[in-house]
Protein backbone atom coordinates (compact mmCIF):
# COMPACT_ATOMS: atom_id res chain seq x y z
CA UNK A 1 0.00 0.00 0.00
CA UNK A 2 1.31 3.01 -0.94
CA UNK A 3 1.56 6.12 1.84
CA UNK A 4 0.28 9.46 0.95
CA UNK A 5 4.17 10.90 1.54
CA UNK A 6 7.60 9.90 2.45
CA UNK A 7 6.97 9.50 6.22
CA UNK A 8 8.76 6.78 7.92
CA UNK A 9 7.09 6.46 11.72
CA UNK A 10 4.31 4.14 12.20
CA UNK A 11 3.26 5.01 15.84
CA UNK A 12 -0.66 4.34 16.43
CA UNK A 13 -3.48 6.49 17.66
CA UNK A 14 -6.66 5.91 19.62
CA UNK A 15 -9.52 8.14 18.72
CA UNK A 16 -12.61 8.64 21.58
CA UNK A 17 -14.78 6.00 20.41
CA UNK A 18 -12.21 3.48 20.67
CA UNK A 19 -11.20 2.65 17.13
CA UNK A 20 -6.81 2.00 16.73
CA UNK A 21 -6.01 3.98 13.84
CA UNK A 22 -2.61 2.98 12.45
CA UNK A 23 -0.34 5.61 11.52
CA UNK A 24 1.14 5.28 7.89
CA UNK A 25 2.38 9.10 7.82
CA UNK A 26 2.98 12.23 10.15
CA UNK A 27 -0.17 13.23 7.77
CA UNK A 28 -2.73 10.65 7.01
CA UNK A 29 -4.34 7.58 9.52
CA UNK A 30 -6.62 4.81 8.39
CA UNK A 31 -8.79 2.89 10.81
CA UNK A 32 -7.35 -0.89 11.78
CA UNK A 33 -9.83 -3.57 11.05
CA UNK A 34 -10.24 -5.66 13.88
CA UNK A 35 -10.88 -9.22 14.06
CA UNK A 36 -13.26 -10.80 16.18
CA UNK A 37 -11.45 -14.08 17.33
CA UNK A 38 -13.58 -17.22 18.16
CA UNK A 39 -12.37 -18.64 21.46
CA UNK A 40 -13.88 -22.48 20.59
CA UNK A 41 -16.77 -23.87 17.92
CA UNK A 42 -19.71 -24.85 20.06
CA UNK A 43 -22.18 -25.26 17.59
CA UNK A 44 -25.50 -27.58 18.36
CA UNK A 45 -25.60 -30.88 15.85
CA UNK A 46 -28.09 -33.52 15.68
CA UNK A 47 -31.34 -35.12 14.39
CA UNK A 48 -35.09 -35.16 15.84
CA UNK A 49 -36.87 -38.26 14.86
CA UNK A 50 -41.00 -39.36 14.94
CA UNK A 51 -42.94 -42.20 14.50
CA UNK A 52 -46.20 -40.71 13.24
CA UNK A 53 -48.01 -42.98 11.83
CA UNK A 54 -48.48 -45.39 14.68
CA UNK A 55 -52.23 -46.09 14.23
CA UNK A 56 -51.46 -48.39 17.62
CA UNK A 57 -48.68 -49.98 16.84
CA UNK A 58 -47.66 -52.93 18.98
CA UNK A 59 -43.60 -53.28 19.35
CA UNK A 60 -42.71 -56.65 20.16
CA UNK A 61 -40.60 -57.38 23.13
CA UNK A 62 -36.83 -56.88 22.21
CA UNK A 63 -37.75 -55.17 18.79
CA UNK A 64 -36.80 -51.29 17.74
CA UNK A 65 -39.06 -48.93 17.10
CA UNK A 66 -38.82 -47.62 13.37
CA UNK A 67 -39.00 -44.23 12.64
CA UNK A 68 -41.18 -43.21 9.85
CA UNK A 69 -40.45 -39.23 9.89
CA UNK A 70 -37.02 -36.94 10.17
CA UNK A 71 -38.12 -34.21 11.81
CA UNK A 72 -35.11 -32.21 11.78
CA UNK A 73 -31.62 -32.77 10.82
CA UNK A 74 -28.37 -30.02 10.68
CA UNK A 75 -25.60 -33.14 10.87
CA UNK A 76 -24.01 -34.88 8.50
CA UNK A 77 -22.06 -37.19 11.23
CA UNK A 78 -25.45 -39.40 11.43
CA UNK A 79 -28.07 -41.25 9.69
CA UNK A 80 -31.23 -43.12 10.81
CA UNK A 81 -31.98 -45.85 8.04
CA UNK A 82 -35.63 -46.14 7.59
CA UNK A 83 -36.00 -49.44 6.69
CA UNK A 84 -34.99 -50.56 10.37
CA UNK A 85 -34.42 -47.86 12.26
CA UNK A 86 -30.79 -47.90 13.19
CA UNK A 87 -29.02 -44.52 13.74
CA UNK A 88 -25.56 -44.53 12.31
CA UNK A 89 -23.03 -42.38 14.11
CA UNK A 90 -20.28 -41.51 11.74
CA UNK A 91 -18.12 -39.21 13.86
CA UNK A 92 -16.51 -39.58 17.35
CA UNK A 93 -17.94 -37.88 19.71
CA UNK A 94 -20.05 -37.36 23.13
CA UNK A 95 -23.85 -37.26 22.94
CA UNK A 96 -27.15 -36.61 24.14
CA UNK A 97 -30.05 -38.80 23.32
CA UNK A 98 -33.61 -38.01 24.88
CA UNK A 99 -36.26 -39.76 24.05
CA UNK A 100 -40.78 -39.77 24.34
CA UNK A 101 -42.92 -42.72 23.99
CA UNK A 102 -46.73 -42.51 24.41
CA UNK A 103 -47.62 -45.90 25.30
CA UNK A 104 -51.15 -46.80 25.82
CA UNK A 105 -51.06 -50.50 27.22
CA UNK A 106 -49.22 -53.25 29.02
CA UNK A 107 -50.89 -55.42 30.71
CA UNK A 108 -48.95 -58.58 31.96
CA UNK A 109 -45.90 -57.08 33.64
CA UNK A 110 -47.95 -53.50 34.84
CA UNK A 111 -44.89 -51.58 33.16
CA UNK A 112 -43.38 -50.38 29.91
CA UNK A 113 -39.61 -50.01 29.70
CA UNK A 114 -37.65 -48.70 26.88
CA UNK A 115 -33.76 -48.59 26.75
CA UNK A 116 -31.09 -47.54 24.22
CA UNK A 117 -28.43 -49.92 22.43
CA UNK A 118 -25.48 -48.95 21.22
CA UNK A 119 -23.73 -51.22 19.12
CA UNK A 120 -26.05 -54.06 20.70
CA UNK A 121 -25.39 -52.98 24.47
CA UNK A 122 -28.40 -51.42 26.50
CA UNK A 123 -26.87 -48.41 27.86
CA UNK A 124 -29.83 -46.23 29.72
CA UNK A 125 -33.61 -47.81 30.46
CA UNK A 126 -36.65 -45.50 30.82
CA UNK A 127 -39.49 -47.06 32.44
CA UNK A 128 -43.31 -46.08 32.89
CA UNK A 129 -44.41 -47.69 36.34
CA UNK A 130 -47.77 -48.13 35.54
CA UNK A 131 -49.45 -49.63 31.83
CA UNK A 132 -50.22 -46.28 29.76
CA UNK A 133 -48.55 -42.88 29.73
CA UNK A 134 -45.70 -41.06 28.50
CA UNK A 135 -42.61 -42.06 28.98
CA UNK A 136 -39.40 -40.28 28.72
CA UNK A 137 -35.50 -41.21 29.26
CA UNK A 138 -32.48 -39.57 28.62
CA UNK A 139 -28.87 -41.11 27.64
CA UNK A 140 -25.20 -39.32 27.48
CA UNK A 141 -22.53 -41.62 25.39
CA UNK A 142 -19.13 -41.62 24.43
CA UNK A 143 -18.45 -43.18 20.63
CA UNK A 144 -14.81 -43.71 20.07
CA UNK A 145 -15.44 -46.36 17.48
CA UNK A 146 -17.12 -45.98 14.41
CA UNK A 147 -20.01 -46.74 12.94
CA UNK A 148 -21.57 -46.38 15.86
CA UNK A 149 -25.53 -47.69 15.58
CA UNK A 150 -28.03 -46.81 18.12
CA UNK A 151 -31.64 -48.20 18.85
CA UNK A 152 -34.65 -47.54 21.03
CA UNK A 153 -35.84 -51.41 21.54
CA UNK A 154 -38.57 -52.18 23.60
CA UNK A 155 -37.04 -53.54 26.67
CA UNK A 156 -39.94 -54.42 28.62
CA UNK A 157 -39.77 -58.38 28.23
CA UNK A 158 -43.50 -58.29 26.87
CA UNK A 159 -45.45 -56.24 23.43
CA UNK A 160 -46.35 -52.61 24.08
CA UNK A 161 -48.40 -51.27 22.31
CA UNK A 162 -47.78 -47.84 21.42
CA UNK A 163 -50.78 -44.84 21.85
CA UNK A 164 -52.83 -43.51 18.59
CA UNK A 165 -51.80 -39.90 19.08
CA UNK A 166 -49.36 -38.47 16.57
CA UNK A 167 -46.43 -38.49 17.11
CA UNK A 168 -46.40 -41.61 19.14
CA UNK A 169 -42.49 -41.52 19.50
CA UNK A 170 -40.15 -38.68 20.00
CA UNK A 171 -36.14 -39.27 19.68
CA UNK A 172 -33.39 -36.58 19.68
CA UNK A 173 -29.50 -37.05 19.62
CA UNK A 174 -27.56 -34.10 20.05
CA UNK A 175 -24.13 -33.21 19.97
CA UNK A 176 -21.97 -29.90 20.06
CA UNK A 177 -19.27 -29.31 17.00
Amino acid sequence: MRTMCGCTKNNNLQNPQGVILRRRCVCWYEPIRQVKRRCCNNELEGMSLQLINSCETIIPAGDQIIFDEIAFKNCDGMCCHKQNGTIEINRCGTYQIDWDIAVECCKKSGFARFGVEVNGEIVANAILPTTSGQLSGCALIQVDHLPAKVRLINDTGESVKLSGFSPAVNLRITTSS
